[in-house]
């Protein structure tokens, strides 16, 4: 886990979002940390035990709506890839192997609240994108 400190000093020139202020837990050292925790419940198929899984400690709730913060502010549809680097731009540490994967999976969880346009990216679903998308049409006719 990575502390406080640690976050601002990798990202110099931002602040870290009030946003991650409220998912700071106590750490072992009484440091607060943001970022992941890791699990290492899952076994393999011989009973050994795999590679520790680090895993958001943001509920996937709150990634659905920083990401949607993040389309509005940014002001267009964007791709996974570059979601999750504004993402990260903007203070928010992903977790995972595959942090593209991961927001994917959690977007696609929330597909009451995204739409991915075909060739532009995620967009808000109840935002209307002029000359691209309109939610008031029927799927069929958008």
């Amino acid at each position: 886990m990575e502390s406080v400190q640690e976050l601002q000093r990798l990202l110099p020139d931002q602040e870290v979002p009030d946003f991650l202020s409220e998912h700071i837990e106590p750490s072992a050292g009484d440091e607060a940390s943001v970022g992941y925790v890791t699990s290492n419940a899952a076994e393999s198929n011989r009973g050994q035990r795999s590679a520790p899984r680090e895993r958001n400690i943001v509920p996937p709730s709150d990634i659905a709506r920083f990401a949607r913060e993040t389309l509005l502010a940014e002001g267009k549809p964007m791709k996974r890839g570059q979601l999750v680097r504004a993402i990260l731009k903007r203070g928010l540490p992903l977790a995972g192997r595959d942090p593209s994967k991961n927001l994917g999976t959690i977007l696609w969880r929330h597909r009451d609240q995204f739409i991915n346009l075909e060739h532009l990216g995620y967009w808000p679903r109840d935002i209307a994108l002029p000359g691209a998308y309109d939610p008031s049409k029927p799927p069929e006719e958008r």
